[in-house]
């Protein structure tokens, strides 16, 4: 559009009209679709300004394969949605739903429709340029995060795994054989082994973890993630901090036989990205429901090395308790993941329990192994 002779370009944008910072609710209430959501149509160099200056996001830019008809149609049909309340959920309608209910009236092409219930924007932009709707690519990185970037490279957005995990395994648990089953509509996770994202963050949304005790031949749920958000920066480079946001439900760790209990975990701490190896330290205030209620605090320290075809991760947690119900006060755990084909990858798993409690009258280990794979 052009004003007194400037051309002056505009951007679209659907959002939850919210700050979500790291209130769990608000996460909550976007996840089930209660929060308001709108269409805003906006000078672009304002939108830039948001992403970059004010969020600190990479902001990637994509030509579209469109006609001069298609654009006129895209343009009319983006002024009739400027500002027309809708609502938002992550789940079934979040933003890269609005963009693709957009860009289809323009070209039906890019109604690119899955089995799948969810897509996310990254699974959704890697269809459009396998299509060839996109003809040139950009990136602009924040300031903040520039240093980081030439060291490290840029996110391949177009190379990430596919959002959808299942996982099959086997679990020695206290000398007890479990069959491990899990499964997640929504997944990302540092345990997958792809180099796409050089900045390490995990997404999770109603993932499913189920076992099968092979002595008693019962099968129970171990845990349900209704909500997992974890995010590693390089503090010293980027001026930002490691979050950490979780919302789960629990069966305790003697027993077999499905007893969910609710724990929310929530905090920010530090990262450091040195080579191919990452390091965080994240302090933790949570609250769980064992027997009795538990506020707690966990400080966790853990360590990534990302090479090519593989995965090395350790962690270890130290929970400081009001009233210790879980039966174990530390948490290490070591990790393997080896990339066998594209979305598949074989993982091993040591756990070690450190018992303080009368439910756990000695320390507890787990050895597991498995197949995972991406869809």
């Amino acid at each position: 559009m052009c004003i007194r002779g400037k051309k002056i370009g505009y951007s679209v944008s659907f959002f939850a009209n919210t700050e979500l910072g790291l209130n769990p609710i608000a996460y909550i209430k976007a996840f089930i679709g209660n929060l308001p959501g709108a269409y805003a149509l906006m000078p672009l160099e304002n939108s830039v300004f948001e992403y970059i200056e004010n969020e600190k996001r990479n902001l990637y830019w994509f030509q579209l394969k469109l006609d001069s008809m298609q654009k006129d149609m895209l343009l009319a049909h983006l002024w009739e949605l400027k500002d027309v309340p809708l609502h938002y959920s992550f789940a079934t309608h979040n933003c890269n739903d609005a963009l693709k209910s957009v860009l289809s009236v323009a070209d039906s092409a890019f109604d690119a429709r899955t089995l799948k219930p969810y897509q996310t924007p990254t699974e959704y932009i890697s269809s459009l340029n396998r299509a060839g709707l996109i003809t040139h690519t950009k990136v602009q990185v924040p300031p903040n995060k520039q240093i980081f970037t030439q060291k490290y490279g840029e996110n391949d957005i177009f190379h990430t795994r596919n959002s959808t995990k299942l996982s099959f395994g086997y679990e020695n648990l206290a000398s007890n054989s479990l069959l491990s089953l899990y499964i997640a509509p929504v997944y990302s996770h540092i345990n997958d082994v792809n180099n796409a994202y050089v900045e390490l963050i995990e997404s999770r949304l109603l993932g499913i973890d189920m076992r099968f005790d092979m002595r008693d031949n019962r099968a129970f749920i171990r845990q349900i993630e209704a909500l997992h958000l974890f995010s590693i920066a390089d503090t010293f480079s980027t001026k930002s901090l490691a979050k950490y946001i979780d919302l789960s439900f629990l069966t305790p760790l003697y027993s077999h036989s499905t007893a969910l209990k609710p724990k929310i975990t929530f905090g920010a701490g530090l990262g450091s990205y040195v080579g191919n190896m990452s390091t965080y330290i994240i302090p933790l205030l949570g609250y769980e429901y064992i027997q009795t209620h538990n506020v707690f605090i966990d400080m966790r320290v853990g360590a990534i090395a990302q090479f090519n075809k593989a995965r090395l991760i350790g962690s270890y947690d130290y929970y400081i308790d009001s009233a210790n119900k879980r039966g174990y006060n530390q948490h290490i755990e070591a990790f393997i993941g080896i990339n066998l084909h594209k979305q598949l990858d074989l993982y091993m798993k040591m756990e070690y329990y450190v018992a303080e409690s009368i439910f756990l009258h000695k320390d507890i280990k787990s050895l597991s192994a498995g197949l995972s794979v991406n869809f």
